[in-house]
């Protein structure tokens, strides 16, 4: 009777894991799916300075790097150096890194704003830092998690998606697939990147809208 009431239960809690992840995963069927070679889609947000970006704003970019993350994400803090580095690196060459939280409960813009200004100024983003209250700019990327990249090259078409490593520990990445498609992006060859399309790993994006 006991192993019995045992069987009952994992498949109870099952069925509960299973309807839970329905319910993380449902908004994403709203949300856009960018396939390679699809047009960048069009934001305007504001930004921890202040300051609105929009994608018209980038349109004489080589490259733009679209990142949707959150600095609370542990995934995405594994991410901020190496994202530093790679934007202090390709900025000559044309290449620009934009970083857009999507994680903003309804009416906390204002907080969330001042506490992604801190972490801006304490590591010194070199590129925007921008906050998407509506998660409108996460549904027309078809974003799910953070961080997770988007990279637009020529006539700011999809040229690669995923993740930007194979690890969160930087000693022990194998595989640099976010800085292998800006080098072939960079030297006019995008068709040349070998696999356009990784599979994301990071934080579940906070569904609100």
């Amino acid at each position: 009777m006991e192993h019995g009431k045992r069987i009952l239960a994992i498949h109870g809690m099952a069925a509960i894991a299973a309807g839970l992840l329905l319910s993380v995963t449902l908004p994403r069927a709203f949300g856009a799916d960018l396939t390679i070679g699809a047009a960048m889609p069009d934001f305007s947000l504001a930004g921890v300075d202040g300051k609105t970006v929009s994608s018209q704003d980038l349109a004489t970019k080589k490259a733009v790097v679209v990142v949707f993350t959150d600095h609370t994400c542990t995934y995405s803090q594994a991410y901020q150096e190496r994202l530093i580095h790679l934007q202090q690196d390709y900025a000559a060459q044309g290449v620009q890194f934009v970083l857009i939280n999507p994680n903003i409960a309804p009416g906390e813009t204002a907080a969330k704003l001042s506490e992604m200004k801190s972490r801006a100024a304490d590591m010194s983003y070199p590129f925007p830092y921008l906050a998407d209250p509506t998660q409108s700019a996460a549904h027309a990327f078809g974003a799910t998690r953070t961080p997770e990249v988007f990279v637009f090259g020529p006539n700011r078409t999809l040229v690669y998606h995923g993740e930007i490593d194979d690890n969160t520990e930087a000693k022990m990445v194998r595989k640099t697939d976010l800085k292998t498609a800006l080098d072939a992006v960079v030297k006019g060859a995008p068709k040349e990147i070998e696999k356009p399309v990784t599979t994301v790993f990071g934080c579940s994006i906070k569904w609100t809208q």
